[in-house]
């Protein structure tokens, strides 16, 4: 360093040039070296900022990639139950509409948003890659069971499920819907048949009055015509009744 005292000294008060010149000369080697050590420290920065970026997105997109796949796995096993009843759709027509209304939901609310996470998803990947090239770092590649053409694979295999257990269910409620509409017919039916039986037991077969008077006993006999004939006309209905309660499917109504 310059000393303050051999400038002071100098012959002739001005101070050695060949002093100045090396002063100076070690100044610009210094500034130099610390400019280029600032350099080399921003680069570093960068570069770690790059890689932490980088494992950012690496586990971004790993992690949205597995739950996907957990995601499509369950539904698919959600939707591989077609079967009619109770141990499927449901042994009534309400929990048959239940389950409609539910998969409704499903397509408008949950499928949207895991569709658009997965598109997404594969935009992180490119964006991933491309900033590899560009930084000049080895290009990620995710492994075979979480990229992105596993997961688009697996995602319409899920579709093509959901198409079979839309069309099973809307089988299933219609048959219920008939099988509702027999029950109701039966019902209807039988409630007829035995307030019949009931009237006919009461007012003719039950009677232990036959009557003290010919006129008496000549309306008992016209009762119990009308009974038989009514009974012609009801005789058809064990028949209708059981064609009603036997219908296919039926076994699988609560």
């Amino acid at each position: 360093l310059l000393d303050l005292e051999d400038l002071l000294d100098a012959p002739g008060g001005k101070p050695d040039d060949k002093i100045i010149m090396t002063q100076l000369c070690f100044y610009f080697k210094e500034f130099a070296r610390h400019l280029k050590e600032q350099n080399a420290v921003k680069s570093i920065t960068a570069a770690c900022n790059i890689t932490r970026r980088h494992d950012g997105w690496i586990e971004e997109y790993t992690t949205k990639s597995g739950d996907l796949l957990v995601w499509i796995a369950e539904t698919r096993e959600k939707f591989s139950n077609t079967k009619k009843g109770a141990e499927g759709f449901g042994d009534t027509t309400a929990l048959i509409e239940e389950k409609r209304q539910m998969f409704a939901i499903y397509r408008k609310e949950e499928k949207p948003d895991k569709k658009t996470t997965m598109v997404t998803n594969g935009g992180l990947l490119s964006t991933l890659q491309a900033s590899c090239r560009n930084n000049h770092r080895p290009v990620f590649t995710p492994a075979d069971e979480i990229n992105t053409a596993t997961v688009a694979a697996e995602f319409a295999a899920l579709e093509k499920q959901e198409t079979v257990y839309e069309k099973e269910m809307i089988s299933t409620l219609i048959l219920f819907q008939n099988l509702d509409a027999n029950l109701s017919r039966f019902n209807v039916k039988a409630e007829k048949a035995m307030s019949w039986l009931l009237r006919s037991q009461e007012g003719v077969f039950d009677t232990v009055d036959y009557g003290v008077t010919a006129t008496a006993t000549d309306c008992l006999f016209e009762n119990l015509e009308l009974c038989m004939g009514q009974m012609e006309l009801y005789q058809e209905y064990p028949e209708q009744l059981n064609e009603l309660i036997n219908v296919e499917g039926m076994e699988l109504h609560a």
